[in-house]
């Protein structure tokens, strides 16, 4: 779980309690980056005691309103569950839940009186000593707490249960295994694979950048190519770009204008904190509004 993600979703206004909860539910499940949410809609309504298909609707809304992303699938016992990835700078647009007037309201709040808090009955009654960890005079024994909780327990949100190797299957490691130009040490990349992709990185793009990788070293001697195991280790699959995380940003983009501007037209309420930049030019390139209609509903462009 990643409490960045967590924080920065519970100070933002996502238009709905429905909607908030559910999203929050999958920020508790993604990584820093907001990747590798999965879990199943079945588990998410269980777990919220919502209906499954209150719940289909709440996901396929946020998916065309940009705020997550769909992003893969993986295998389940079930048959698939869709992995999703929260847009954090979607997330970002949204107007925060902590107003400044409720700061500026707190902050030229008075002092209590003196007498403050005997002007409910309470009288004059005796200040008691307190110790740090127990009161002098207290009837029951008290536990001392350390003020930070340590042994944090990581719990996974999907229904899947199996160790890391079960992230990856055998033909799966077995298309690796043939992509990389120098494979090694067959048991330390199955473990090394494994943790990739419960990390959140898709199978596919792991097999892509070694295929990627083995066509880049071609022609290259044995000596300046990386062993399979250290390729993984030093994630030099970073070193090749995901081309379908490029096309699902613009898919995201393209599906958030879309959703927008049947808003707008409408006459209904679109946020301007929820129209970034990229999708009000996508929607005058696309023609759905022009920017007329984006500075009547109070979007800058």
């Amino acid at each position: 779980m990643s409490n960045i993600v967590s924080a920065l979703v519970q100070k933002r206004i996502v238009g709905s309690p429905t909607r908030k909860s559910i999203l929050l539910y999958m920020a508790g499940c993604a990584s820093d980056d907001g990747t590798g949410v999965w879990c199943s809609k079945s588990t998410i309504a269980r777990d919220l005691e919502y209906g499954k298909r209150t719940v289909q609707v709440a996901v396929d809304d946020m998916v065309q309103s940009g705020l997550i992303a769909e992003v893969g699938n993986r295998r389940c016992a079930h048959g698939y569950t869709v992995e999703y990835r929260i847009c954090l700078d979607v997330v970002k647009t949204l107007e925060p839940t902590q107003q400044e007037a409720v700061k500026k309201a707190k902050s030229e709040r008075g002092e209590l009186p003196p007498d403050g808090q005997n002007q409910r009955g309470a009288g004059a009654a005796p200040v008691q000593e307190m110790h740090p960890t127990r009161a002098g005079a207290a009837p029951h024994g008290v536990q001392e707490l350390h003020p930070n909780r340590t042994g944090t327990v990581k719990e996974s949100c999907s229904e899947y249960v199996g160790g890391a190797s079960a992230a990856i299957t055998q033909d799966q490691f077995d298309e690796f295994w043939k992509a990389h130009p120098r494979p090694r040490n067959r048991e330390r990349c199955r473990k090394l694979l494994a943790k990739a992709v419960s990390d959140g990185v898709p199978v596919a793009r792991l097999l892509t950048a070694a295929e990627r990788y083995r066509a880049e070293q071609a022609g290259n001697a044995p000596r300046y190519v990386c062993y399979a195991d250290s390729w993984l280790d030093n994630r030099r699959w970073e070193d090749f770009p995901d081309q379908a995380g490029e096309a699902a940003d613009s898919l995201v983009v393209s599906r958030a204008a879309v959703f927008w501007a049947k808003k707008i037209q409408s006459g209904g309420y679109a946020p301007q904190s929820a129209i970034s930049k990229e999708i009000a030019a996508c929607m005058i390139a696309e023609g759905l509004v022009d920017a007329v209609q984006l500075r009547r509903a109070g979007i800058i462009t």
